[in-house]
This record gives structure tokens, C-alpha cells and sequence, in this order.
């Protein structure tokens, strides 16, 4: 369990991370905005999935 909690927390820090670049490639390339903002949005909607499956982990082991 200890080494899945350590793989989320890591993936989530990862997206948290790749949402903030997005942010600043949106200035860098205002021409591709678009483009960007679909990226961005799907990064957001993976990192709201693993904190989902990290929440439910967590109450799963609250448990025991």
C-alpha cells in the first residue's frame, strides 16, 4: 500500500507540475491556445482521477 500511496503522490506532483507549464506555454504561444488549453484540461482531468483513487485508497486503509 505504502509503495502505491508513493506512486500517486508522484504522479500527482508530476500533473500539478505539467498544469503550471501549460499555463506559461499558453504566453509563450498564444497562436496554439487552443491546442494548449485542450492539453491542459486533460492533464486536470487525470490529476481529479487520481486524487479520486487516491482518496478512496486512503479510506480503504483508514479502514484496517
Amino acid at each position: 500500500m505504502k509503495l502505491e500511496e508513493l506512486k500517486l503522490n508522484s504522479e500527482i506532483l508530476f500533473l500539478e507540475k505539467q498544469a503550471e507549464k501549460y499555463v506559461k506555454l499558453e504566453q509563450v504561444f498564444p497562436s496554439m491556445k487552443n491546442q494548449i488549453c485542450h492539453a491542459k484540461e486533460t492533464c486536470l482531468s487525470q490529476l481529479i482521477e487520481i486524487k479520486a483513487y487516491q482518496s478512496a485508497l486512503k479510506s480503504v486503509t483508514a479502514l484496517n
